[in-house]
């Protein structure tokens, strides 16, 4: 019995370690192929289809109508996590009230996050100074990072210990083998 609960907890473990961060069923919808500059160029072909995709926020601000949220987009793999190459787009993600609120304090500029949005066309908005053709989601579904934190690096100890600080096993009295 003991031998099968410990079998049944490594399976846990080792599925869950593999978990997609959005649901499955949103992973096997969407797509995580994002044509962004075809969007921008021809927004009724992609109107109303699911994508994922990622990205560091770059500003949130919380609206009448919901939360809206501009993000540096970032590409995503298989499991929903972010792949480091940021391709210099953004992206506007909106949040009906009615789903809930971003927090702007919790959704923080540098924050990453990864999104599955329904497309629903082309918002022209400003970057500093610049006129900028944002894409615009609606947000099916959202995982917010956890915050990285700067660690210093482990230190590095140069010496090994002794050989005789390892385990040891004994037979009688006097006689120990390392």
């Amino acid at each position: 019995m003991k031998c099968l609960l410990i079998l049944a907890c490594f399976f846990v473990a080792f599925t869950a370690a593999c978990a997609p961060v959005l649901t499955q069923r949103t992973m096997e919808q969407g797509s995580t192929i994002v044509p962004l500059a075809d969007m921008q160029l021809r927004p009724d072909l992609y109107r109303a289809k699911l994508f994922i995709f990622g990205g560091t926020i770059a500003s949130a601000r919380a609206t009448v109508a919901g939360s809206l949220v501009e993000l540096a987009f970032s590409s995503v793999n298989s499991r929903g996590a972010l792949q480091d190459s940021l391709s210099g787009t953004r992206v506007l993600v909106f949040m009906p009230k009615e789903q809930g609120l971003l927090d702007p304090v919790i959704f923080a500029k540098g924050r990453k996050v990864t999104v599955a949005g329904a497309f629903d066309g082309v918002q022209m908005g400003r970057i500093e100074e610049m006129d900028y053709a944002y894409p615009f989601f609606r947000i099916r579904e959202l995982y917010l990072w956890p915050r990285e934190t700067d660690r210093p690096p482990d230190y590095y100890y140069p010496y090994y210990p002794s050989f005789w600080w390892g385990p040891s096993w004994g037979i009688g009295i006097g006689t120990i083998w390392r």
